[in-house]
């Protein structure tokens, strides 16, 4: 009898987390390298010591509720994956404003651990470094050891962790200017779209749309706006650099309201650009005008960049690419 072939079925959405702790949220970094580690970690007052010099320098490294205090709970058995390293469990207790207490174990890390024990930072370094280039599984296997599925486990699962929960943990950090755009992707052989974040010279958000729609954008931004509450609940940017696309504007006109919605500048001057490549200097008039200081400057120098081109003649679609631009200069 022939049994019946299964095959692998991909999920194109993520259940929603029920609790600001997803899975795995309750591990806690620390910032030892292995000589520190075999020094102090079997000594629980060194560990102490070592905890609270922590909590008071960088504060945003560890649960709030630890600057009250913590009780230790011992020591995990060794890994059977990685020989002589152990995790260790504290117990931290919360009281809130309406005097309940809750309590909640946490599991401290070295930092030159992987999580789950997979391995350590020093061996799968330069294994990372090559699949950051595009190098495929194998041909990594077969340079750093291993095999390729579990290179090709560890370059996916960099994605478990809160982007915006481990790139900003102070509420202060959270940038003011935010800028928002889709990633045209294939998912099984269908179109997708990855709805991408970008602050402070920093990738804040990232998420899986179906459709460039705008409720399905509103929900792959989302991610982004929960993630960015965890951090600070009363964040609001003040700016949002989108291109033209009406359902990326409205989806962030609903998730932060008050936000002001500042249309891309490069999508203008690329559609000048692709029409006229060689016009340089009609390359150099359009950037000089992206250099404006402020908002009254850029008024003022778009109609003197405007004046200079009614003086000259341009061929094909250039002009109309031109009137595009002006017509959105108080966008």
């Amino acid at each position: 009898m022939d049994a019946p072939k299964r095959t692998r079925s991909c999920r194109r959405d993520r259940p929603t987390a029920t609790t600001a702790q997803s899975r795995g949220s309750r591990q806690i970094c620390l910032p030892l390298d292995r000589q520190t580690y075999d020094r102090i970690w079997d000594e629980p007052q060194a560990v102490r010591l070592f905890v609270q010099d922590l909590v008071s320098q960088h504060p945003e490294l560890v649960p709030k509720a630890m600057a009250q205090g913590f009780t230790w709970c011992g020591t995990l058995p060794p890994s059977q994956k990685r020989a002589g390293v152990s995790l260790r469990r504290v117990r931290v207790t919360e009281t809130d404003a309406d005097g309940h207490t809750t309590t909640q174990d946490d599991f401290l890390r070295p930092s030159f651990v992987l999580p789950y024990c997979r391995g350590t930072v020093e061996d799968v370094e330069k294994g990372l470094l090559l699949l950051s280039y595009g190098v495929p599984d194998h041909v990594v296997a077969s340079c750093c050891g291993r095999n390729a599925l579990s290179w090709y486990r560890l370059e996916q699962s960099l994605g478990r962790n809160r982007v915006v929960g481990t790139t900003v943990r102070d509420p202060q950090a959270l940038p003011a200017q935010l800028a928002a755009d889709e990633h045209h992707a294939r998912l099984r052989g269908e179109d997708a779209y990855v709805a991408m974040t970008a602050g402070g010279g920093c990738i804040l958000g990232m998420a899986l749309s179906n459709t460039a729609s705008e409720v399905d954008l509103t929900a792959a931004y989302g991610s982004f706006r929960d993630e960015a509450a965890a951090v600070s609940p009363a964040y609001t940017p003040e700016t949002v650099n989108t291109d033209g696309w009406k359902a990326t504007q409205a989806a962030w006109r609903t998730l932060f309201p008050k936000a002001v919605l500042i249309l891309c500048f490069l999508h203008g001057f690329l559609k000048i650009r692709d029409r006229c490549r060689k016009a340089w200097e009609l390359h150099r008039k359009v950037w000089e005008v992206y250099q404006a200081a402020d908002a009254g400057a850029f008024r003022e120098q778009m109609a003197s960049f405007r004046q200079w081109c009614a003086v000259r003649c341009w061929s094909g679609p250039i002009p109309e690419a031109l009137e595009k631009l002006w017509s959105r200069t108080e966008e």
